[in-house]
């Protein structure tokens, strides 16, 4: 049955180069930061350069069913392609990591992959964390886009990603088009995006005391483009990035080159919700 034309699609699956867009994202952001932070952001863009090549050149076949993902079960091939593609890398710490890595038995991979999608890793597994979700990353946005978008609905809670079931971390402010003004929650996992009314808190789906906060006399390019959505009665918040500042945002890009609104908002007296695979974690 034809749509509506005043529907949205409720959900968006990720795009065929959505590595290769989001790693162009990365190089542009690194660009305008001044701090040992761009170099970071450099590495990142590599990866998801590497994450391209894999998602291109491996057959992911799509699950039974969606709901029973188990994307650990192959993360160990899929981690040693993503590290073969990858450029050479020339950071000592990093350098030690890959090869750390590629010393584990499969066995510990799958182990180690588990626990990252139960969010249940050690201190000294950290390290490891980034390479881990950026293979799972490759499996559960290949399936995805396999999926049929028009199976997907509204999950509880309802920042549940309808595709895979993970929290949302970010949200998208469309600009031009059929989806202009809509927001898009984003799936850290995925890559699935999903359609959710602006001004209604994510977290407790309230609609009163949600205000719209960003950085006062922001200089960065990065931070022109981003807010947080916090909520007076929860107190939690979650970043959008609006389209009409900055044409070729990236959830995960731009979150990691706008840590300062983080802080902002942390400051005061905000929690956020979900989490950015590629945000180093320390105890």
């Amino acid at each position: 049955m034809e749509k509506p034309f005043f529907t949205p699609d409720f959900c968006l699956l990720p795009p065929h180069d959505v590595f290769a867009r989001r790693s162009e994202r990365f190089t542009e952001l690194a660009a305008d930061v001044t701090t040992e932070w761009a170099e970071y952001l450099r590495l990142l863009a590599a990866v998801c350069a590497a994450q391209q090549t894999v998602l291109e050149a491996k057959p992911f076949r799509l699950p039974e069913s969606i709901d029973t993902l188990e994307p650990a079960d192959d993360v160990a091939p899929v981690l040693t392609a993503l590290l073969d593609a990858l450029s050479p890398i020339h950071h000592p710490a990093v350098q030690d990591t890959v090869q750390r890595l590629r010393l584990l038995p499969a066995e510990e991979i799958h182990a180690l992959a588990c626990r990252v999608l139960q969010q249940q890793t050690q201190p000294q597994e950290q390290a490891f964390v980034p390479w881990l979700q950026a293979a799972l990353q490759i499996i559960c946005t290949a399936w995805a886009m396999q999926s049929d978008a028009e199976q997907h609905h509204k999950r509880d809670p309802a920042d549940a990603c309808p595709c895979c079931g993970s929290e949302a971390f970010a949200s998208m402010v469309y600009n031009g088009g059929e989806r202009d003004g809509l927001r898009y929650m984003c799936c850290p996992l995925c890559n699935t995006q999903w359609n959710m009314l602006r001004a209604q808190c994510t977290f407790c789906g309230s609609n009163d005391g949600i205000s719209i906060q960003s950085a006062q006399n922001a200089q960065q390019p990065a931070l022109l483009a981003a807010a947080g959505e916090t909520c007076e009665n929860c107190h939690g918040y979650r970043k959008m990035y609006l389209q009409e500042k900055a044409r070729h945002a990236d959830p995960f890009a731009d979150d990691l080159a706008t840590l300062a609104l983080d802080i902002l908002l942390s400051q005061s007296g905000y929690a956020r919700g979900g989490a950015n695979p590629f945000l180093l974690q320390t105890e």
